[in-house]
Formats: C-alpha cells, structure tokens, sequence
C-alpha cells in the first residue's frame, strides 16, 4: 500500500513538473496598458476567477456562514439551456461555440453511405480536445497531461492550481484584468459532493484574503476580484432514465447513422441531466411525444416552426407553445392543452414580455427564463441543433454504460444540464460592487473582455 502510494505521488510528480510550463504565459506578447497608455509594472488591477460549476446555493451557504466577507452580497449567473459548461462559458465570454452541446455528440453534418449523421468523439475527447473557450484565460489547465491530472487526482491539482495561479498572477505585469480558470470545482461537486467542495472553496477565500493582502501592502492598492461560475449542481446520488428500451418499444430504433423515419441518432457523452436527439425531419414532435412518456423526463421540445417550440410533458397530455422575436428581443408563452409544464404562464398574462423583463420576473422561479433558455438551446448554444432538447426531473440523467460503471467504482453525487434552478443557478460575485442577477450575454456589461478577447486571438 505504501509503495502505492509513492508511485502515485511521484506520477503525480511528474505530470505536474510537465505541467508548469504550459501554464506560464510570455508577457511580452500579451501585453496592455490603462487607458492613458501608460505602462504597468504591477500586477494586473482586477483578478476574473471563473469556478466551473460552482452554485448560488453553495456560495450563499458559505456567504451566510462568514465565507467570502471581502465580497458583495452574491447574485445568481443564470445558465442558458442546456445547463452545461461548454456553452455557458461560449456565451459568458463571447467565444466562439462548440460544434454541439458537448465535445462527444452525434454530428448531423455528415452524410454517410447509408444515411445521415454518425456519432463522433470519446471520453478522451474530452482530455485531449479542450474547447475554445479555455484559451481566452490567462491561467488553466493546459495539454493532456494537465487534465489527465485535473480528472485524475481532483483535488490535490486544485490546489496546487492555486499555488501556479497566485505565481503566475504576481509575476504578470502590463495588464489591467488576469482571467483565470479552474474546472476541478465542477470535477469535486460530480465526485466527493457539496461538502468537499465547500472546503475547497473555503481554501480558495483564504487565498484570495491572502492575495489581496499581498497586494495592498507590496503595491499600494486594493484587488478586484470577481467570481462568476457557469451553472449550478443539484447533490443527490442520479437514477438512470430507460429511454432505450422505452424508445425501442415505441418504435424507434438506436442507430449509428439516420435512414428512415424510425432511425435514431444519440450520444450520451457523460451522466448529466440533459439529452439531446436526432431524427428525420418531421419526425420530431412523434419522438417528443415518446419522450415526454418515460419516467424521468420532465419536457421534451422541438421546433414546431421558425422561432416557435412546441414543450411536452406527462405523456403528452400537458403542451406549451414558446414563439420568440430574435429582432424585437421578446417572447410569448401559450398553453396549447392540459397543465402549464414549466409554470410560466404566471409570467404572460398580460402578452409578450421582453426577454430582459421576463429574465427579472423569472429568475427566482423554478424553471428560471425557461421560456428563452429553450428557444436558446435551438438557436444560441451549439452550431449543430438537436431535433429534441429534453430536461429531465431532478434527480434523473441520461447516461453512457461506461460511465455507469465508472460511477458505481467511483461514485456520482450531482448533477446539473436540466431547466431547473438548482443546476442552472451559477454565481456572479465581486469585491467591488453588488452585482444584479444575469444571463450569461449580461457578463460583457459589467466586465470588460477586452483582454480576455486578445488572449484568444493570439
């Protein structure tokens, strides 16, 4: 056991000496000035830390219990839907999306000899093929052999990425705002759940109290600092939704590549309550239908017509329709039969609300801004739309085989990808002022992305 535990250290070793390399960034290539162009020779004035799935629940927890005391009172980043990190981050930061929803997905762009679509990508997708928006940030994991070792041993690279950050943050000068990244918050909530990764975040405060020590007595001035997450998590131990053989028995059948009517295309990247399907045009609201049948699924919804999703639930019987105005900016929600599905209609009773009305009417609610995060998921958060979104109730998530064996070895205590507040709830919070509740396209008003921009241009 000991030899065990040696061997595992000095791997550990290893990867992280290969590591700091990659991290360390050439100042002379990024460098920016303030406004009146003079030169920098301190360490940047604002500090950006983007903590992957971290929630308002969990923050405010910490908040109310004496944590983060050198911060404004905490606000809610609401999470466009799907409620995952690849997207929101897109969306936040202005970057450029992903191909879909996740880095594994079934690509409808392709033509093959028997039809359309083909699955592409892997769980190594995700170590190798880190997305766009990672780049921007002037710290995160870089390479394979930094996420092997963010996925691997979680928490002891979380903080040894802060010991690299808080050195690499001293030591970089010329520019106003330092962009940071940490991913493994969102790894710690999956794997050792709410407690553990409220101790980690108890590590983080004291480091931030620490830094902004250091700076106010070595520079003479007091650190900005804003934390903002993507999503939220919901800490319970999931249920396997059984669409396959649900599915199966309705008609459809599991295919590698879409022919007929009755072919269906799906990939399941990981365990997350979001799914996303594929089918033959004119076949989508039959396949929503079928959805909205099995046990776990909260909605299913599909593109009735440009700008219109039609929203079904409880077999059906209850239906909504959502028709946004892209140009106007506002939204209308209608019940077309049965029960509201997302309880919604409260908000449109008086007609169509403009999506910035809507959004501080909702965001309290259960299924916060859903009416607009559905139509986003369409239209806003992947380059390739799926032909059914659907939210699953909480508790319940979509799932792989391998990953199902993986999560009985190593165990699964959140989730988050559904509609609901609980994973759709990240965190807008700063040292400076109290920031308002926001959608991911409000983050460019209150902090400037100008650099973070620069950085993804070189």
């Amino acid at each position: 056991m000991i030899h065990r535990h040696i061997i595992r250290f000095f791997i550990f070793s290893v990867l992280l000496a290969c590591a700091t390399t990659p991290i360390a960034i050439d100042n002379t290539t990024t460098k920016t000035t303030h406004e009146n162009s003079k030169s920098i020779d301190h360490p940047p004035l604002h500090l950006v830390l983007g903590l992957d799935g971290v929630g308002y629940s969990t923050f405010k927890k910490l908040y109310d219990g004496g944590y983060f005391r050198e911060f404004k009172h905490p606000s809610q980043m609401v999470a466009s839907f799907p409620s995952l990190s690849d997207s929101n981050w897109a969306r936040l930061l202005q970057a450029p999306l992903s191909p879909s929803y996740t880095k594994a997905y079934f690509d409808m762009s392709l033509k093959t000899a028997n039809g359309q679509g083909q699955p592409v990508g892997s769980l190594i997708t995700h170590l190798t093929s880190p997305p766009k928006y990672e780049e921007g940030f002037d710290f995160k994991a870089e390479g394979i052999m930094q996420h092997f070792a963010m996925m691997t041993w979680t928490e002891t690279s979380a903080l040894y990425w802060l010991d690299s950050l808080e050195k690499q943050f001293l030591q970089t000068k010329n520019k106003d705002t330092f962009f940071a990244f940490i991913m493994n918050t969102d790894i710690i909530a999956h794997v050792q759940g709410e407690k553990a990764l409220m101790e980690y975040l108890a590590v983080v405060d004291r480091r931030i109290k620490k830094l902004r020590e250091n700076i106010r007595v070595q520079y003479g001035y007091e650190l900005d600092v804003t934390i903002v997450s993507d999503h939220g998590n919901f800490y319970v131990t999931p249920k396997a939704i059984g669409f396959e053989e649900s599915l199966k028995n309705q008609g459809w059948a599991l295919a590698e590549t879409i022919h007929n009517k009755n072919d269906l295309g799906y990939v399941i990247p990981e365990i997350i309550s979001f799914g996303v399907f594929y089918c033959l045009k004119n076949e989508e609201r039959r396949l929503a239908q079928n959805l909205s049948e099995i046990k776990g699924i909260h909605v299913a919804t599909y593109l009735f017509s440009a700008n219109r999703v039609r929203v079904l639930a409880n077999n059906g019987s209850d239906e909504a329709e959502i028709f946004v105005d892209p140009k106007q900016m506002n939204v209308s929600y209608t019940i077309i039969k049965g029960e509201d599905p997302l309880q919604q209609a409260q908000y449109f009773k008086n007609g169509p609300l403009s999506w910035k009305d809507y959004f501080h009417q909702s965001y309290e609610s259960e299924y916060p801004y859903s009416a607009v995060r559905i139509w986003e998921g369409f239209y806003k958060n992947s380059l390739q739309p799926g032909s059914v979104l659907v939210s699953p109730h909480l508790g319940y998530v979509f799932a792989n085989q391998t990953l199902k064996m993986l999560t009985m070895l190593k165990g699964l205590t959140s989730t988050h990808g559904s509609l609901h507040r609980s994973e759709t709830w990240g965190v807008f919070a700063s040292t400076r002022e109290t920031y308002p509740p926001i959608r991911p396209e409000d983050f460019s008003a209150w902090i400037s992305l100008r650099e973070y921009k620069k950085n993804l241009e070189n």
